[in-house]
């Protein structure tokens, strides 16, 4: 019994001393953060970009640079980088995966976002407020059909392709201008629905950490101002829908013929948000933060 007691004794420090050095000698290195603030924005059909906010080791002499996965490639970004353009990318989305690395081999946990490509249409188009006389471009058909956007007078003949138009009241000067759903014109109009989110900008390039949540699109109409990007839900069915963004750039003109400026990029690939932002951890396990909600009225 002495010599058993006599063994442990030994043994008890030998194995304190054992995992007390497994645990003191981490490098910090080993421990390398990650980037911050990942953020993406569509440019073209096959196009998205990345932005972020430097490691808080970006720095420090051990640090050495960045990693982006996404499917089957990878690409190494300098350290002194805060933007990257991945391209030559499949419609859908796309998960990519950022990492600090070390120079000494050690990799961060993983920050991801996931985006898709979007179709961003060159040309400006112009629609003007609700007006019978004279007659105007008043609406505007974005292209979920396959084609360009389209600006056309709202009128019957415009059944089915319009989307949503401009409108100043019934000839209520006071009256906010407004993007008011096609359906609001006639019952059964393609209806639109606009988010509760809208983000200030002169420009379609704002990046975004996660597309706005779909529940957020219930709105027929909103109120337009200038240097605003507005985010729209195109509905001609109740069960396949289109998400876009819509820039205003101008709002001009006097009543009764005010107009909106806009520019237009969409995501041409039914039932399908422009992103949504996912959290990563080490062992590459995600979760989404969006899911796809249908209205049907």
């Amino acid at each position: 019994m002495k010599r058993v007691l006599f063994a442990l004794s030994v043994m008890l420090p030998i194995l304190a001393l054992h995992c007390g050095k497994n645990t003191s000698t981490v490098s910090p290195e080993d421990n390398v953060s990650p980037p911050q603030n990942l953020k993406a924005l569509s440019l073209t059909r096959q196009a998205v970009k990345l932005q972020w906010t430097a490691s808080t080791q970006a720095n420090d002499t051990t640090f050495k640079d960045y990693l982006i996965q996404w499917g089957s490639k990878q690409d190494s970004v300098a350290k002194t980088a805060t933007s990257f353009t991945a391209d030559s990318l499949s419609s859908g989305i796309t998960t990519f995966t950022m990492y600090s690395r070390s120079k000494n081999g050690s990799k961060s946990s993983g920050v991801s976002i996931q985006w898709a490509p979007a179709e961003r249409f060159p040309g400006v188009f112009t629609i003007y407020e609700d007006r019978a006389t004279p007659a105007g471009d008043v609406a505007i058909d974005v292209g979920t059909g396959g084609g360009s956007p389209t600006t056309m007078p709202l009128d019957i003949n415009a059944l089915g392709k319009a989307d949503f138009y401009l409108h100043g009241g019934s000839g209520q000067v006071q009256d906010p201008l407004t993007f008011n759903s096609t359906d609001q014109f006639q019952a059964n109009f393609k209806s639109t629905y606009f988010s509760t989110v809208t983000h200030s900008s002169s420009s379609l390039d704002y990046y975004l950490s996660s597309f706005p949540a779909t529940s957020t699109f219930t709105e027929k109409t909103t109120a337009v101002t200038a240097n605003t990007i507005y985010y729209v839900m195109l509905s001609g069915t109740t069960t396949d829908v289109y998400f876009a963004r819509i820039l205003v750039t101008t709002v001009g003109g006097s009543f009764p013929g005010r107009s909106a400026v806009l520019q237009i990029s969409l995501q041409r690939v039914v039932n399908t948000p422009y992103a949504e932002a996912v959290r990563r951890d080490r062992e590459g396990l995600s979760r989404a933060l969006l899911l796809p909600i249908i209205h049907s009225d």
